[in-house]
């Protein structure tokens, strides 16, 4: 969690930083080109009043056609253009209808008035000095943001740790309370179960007793408070250690063979609930992995499925190649209209839908448990609802076992 708190503080200062960036670097690009383009514009008038005594660093040519259409150059500054392309270009800027403006192509800018009777005056001014100016302007930009853009990091990546330091201690000490407590509550719910074990093996000769009834809920509460203890146990001593759930160490599995005989042991289960499990498996699909927590991880979907499927439906499960290195298995179940904002946080732990909070027994740690699992076999878990449906899916690789054979789940060989 902290390194994704990090990574997120990262990436949003980060955006700002280039957001600030392109809008300035952009902002002076075109800031210099508008005023380039007003300075050579000027630079244009003070040729058209002043004719030949104009003053400026810009070349510039300026030429003059008569009532007969006879071209007299006055000024040619660009001393490369021949009397016979500034014609062709006179035609042009005719042929274009306009007074002022811009000539790309031959990196001109160019402004024409009327003299006197059937007398126009033009005047071009040359842009290729501008255009070059902004080209280099452009690659110093670039390579300044993108020095800065690399300082920012740095500095982003110090604050991240800095900024996240009291939220890491927090949460450390909160995984640290979890541990501890869940440990220390293992003991006297021991002990509890095992008093009423002994008061309800008193109570034998009398088991319509209201003490005894009261005996039994006892103990289903007890029990489950001790399974909810386990859960937190298990879950707080992977967090401070820092990996995935432990596992034992890897080996090559038929997860065809593991899917269906799970399924095979949920079948009655279903059934006392009214529902139905119906299952499409394809032969011959091997993963690596612990066999204990795949079984476990199915066991969590399957019962998942079971209590949160609409009653008197069917309840849907896949396994396939997804591809020559992928296996998918997926698990279908008709449901309530399942908002699709709760998807993102239907495996914090915890966490529960609203509408089957109460119904539904159950403390919202399975599906993070499963998550868990996923994640140290090396796979992938998501969820996704779509026409009163939810489908869980989960991707294992297909590997061989000397890929990953006598491998520790955190990484050890």
């Amino acid at each position: 969690m902290i390194r994704k708190l990090r990574r997120k503080f990262v990436f949003v200062f980060m955006m700002a930083v280039t957001a600030f960036l392109t809008v300035l670097l952009i902002g002076l690009y075109l800031s210099n080109a508008a005023h380039y383009r007003q300075a050579s514009m000027e630079t244009a008038h003070s040729a058209m009043l002043e004719g030949t005594r104009v003053r400026g660093s810009m070349p510039l040519i300026i030429a003059e056609v008569d009532p007969a259409g006879r071209m007299c150059v006055l000024l040619n500054q660009i001393y490369f253009m021949t009397e016979d392309e500034i014609v062709k270009i006179i035609a042009e800027i005719k042929g274009s209808g306009y007074s002022s403006g811009e000539l790309a192509a031959r990196n001109l800018r160019f402004l024409c008035r009327e003299m006197g009777p059937g007398r126009l005056r033009y005047v071009l001014v040359d842009a290729y000095g501008e255009k070059m100016a902004l080209r280099a302007q452009a690659f110093s930009s670039a390579g300044i943001g993108f020095a800065v853009f690399l300082g920012f990091l740095a500095i982003s990546l110090f604050l991240s740790r800095w900024i996240v330091r009291p939220v890491a201690e927090a949460w450390t000490k909160q995984r640290q309370f979890v541990a501890d407590a869940s440990h220390e509550l293992k003991t006297p719910l021991t002990v509890a179960l095992s008093n009423v074990d002994m008061l309800l093996s008193e109570t034998e000769a009398d088991p319509g007793s209201k003490n005894c009834r009261r005996l039994d809920i006892t103990k289903i509460e007890l029990l489950r408070m001790k399974d909810l203890v386990e859960k937190l146990l298990r879950l707080a001593r992977a967090d401070a250690r820092g990996i995935q759930i432990a596992a034992e160490p890897f080996c090559e599995i038929d997860l065809s063979h593991l899917v269906i005989c799970s399924l095979a042991s949920f079948e009655p289960v279903f059934y006392d609930v009214g529902r139905q499990i119906d299952s499409d498996i394809a032969p011959g699909c091997h993963t690596v992995g612990d066999p204990d927590k795949l079984s476990e991880l199915l066991s969590i979907l399957l019962d998942n499925a079971c209590k949160y499927s609409a009653p008197e439906s069917t309840v849907m499960v896949r396994l396939r190649h997804k591809n020559s290195r992928e296996i998918l298995l997926t698990i279908e179940n008709d449901c309530a209209d399942f908002p699709s904002a709760e998807l993102p946080h239907i495996f914090d732990r915890f966490y529960r839908v609203d509408r089957s909070r109460g119904e539904v027994s159950g403390y919202g740690l399975g599906l993070s448990i499963a998550q868990e699992i996923v994640k140290q076999q090396g796979g992938k878990i998501w969820a996704e609802s779509f026409e009163k449906r939810i489908v869980f899916r989960v991707l294992f690789c297909r590997q061989t076992a000397s890929a990953k054979s006598r491998r520790h789940p955190d990484g050890r060989a």
